[in-house]
């Protein structure tokens, strides 16, 4: 009994030896830049199916518990894709992505953003009184690169006079109440725009009148109850000037 037990012992031992040789085989393999000549394609699809893509720089592959990362340096002008969109590019093979921001899976699309504008105020540029709407907008990624914002008042483009992820200053020679205000990125793909004169934030000085209004109001409460009496308030004395008849003999004195 002790014989075998040592026979099976022996070949287990064997077995997990030929498989550990395997295994360093298979990293040897994979320890190479994509695009190399000396990974076959009936290689790449040996292991297409233990890889993980993590930021499309490193590849992980899981054997026998132990993680291994390979390929942080390959050279991406050499992946093969089938067909990408004119502005994506080829960062796995079979894979196709848009640039950052982009919307699309790159293969048959890579739209641009559209920004969402939900409100606006009116401002003034301190050193020459100029008007400005700053439109408020979201929906777009802050990993997009703006380069450039367009404004739509009506039918009416123009270059937005700055703009930020979040905000875009625009030109208020077009601007009437009635009208749309919308936001592109590249003067053809505009968002949903919010109407002029139903915005909350529709002009800075509205708040400052309401504020002013309001401190006014509590001023005036303030002196109305300030100034008239209280029920319990202590009425002065009147004292009659009136000639007192039981006390007559001390204005006869005088």
């Amino acid at each position: 009994m002790i014989f075998i037990l040592a026979i099976i012992e022996t070949k287990t031992n064997k077995l997990s030896e030929n498989q550990q040789i395997a295994d360093k085989k298979n990293l040897l393999e994979l320890k190479v830049p994509i695009g190399k000549s000396n990974i076959s394609s009936a290689a790449f699809k040996k292991f297409e199916n233990k890889f993980t893509v993590i930021n499309n720089h490193t590849v992980t592959k899981m054997i026998n518990d132990h993680e291994i990362t390979e390929f942080a340096n390959y050279n991406v002008s050499k992946v093969k894709c089938g067909k990408c969109h004119s502005l994506a590019k080829c960062v796995w093979p079979g894979i196709c992505q848009c640039p950052p921001g982009y919307e699309g899976d790159g293969t048959n699309a890579c739209n641009i953003p559209t920004p969402y504008s939900f409100s606006y105020m009116i401002g003034q540029f301190p050193e020459n009184s100029t008007e400005f709407i700053n439109v408020s907008y979201t929906g777009v990624s802050s990993r997009f690169n703006i380069t450039k914002v367009y404004c739509k008042i009506g039918t009416q483009i123009s270059p937005a006079i700055s703009y930020g992820h979040l905000y875009a200053l625009c030109n208020t020679t077009y601007s009437k109440k009635g009208l749309e205000i919308s936001l592109s990125f590249d003067g053809v793909n505009f968002g949903e725009g919010v109407i002029i004169g139903n915005s909350s934030f529709y002009s800075w000085y509205v708040y400052v009148g309401i504020g002013a209004g309001i401190i006014l109001g509590i001023y005036a409460i303030f002196l109305l109850f300030s100034s008239k009496p209280g029920p319990l308030a202590k009425k002065d004395e009147v004292i009659p000037l009136t000639k007192d008849v039981n006390r007559a003999d001390d204005f006869d004195e005088l």
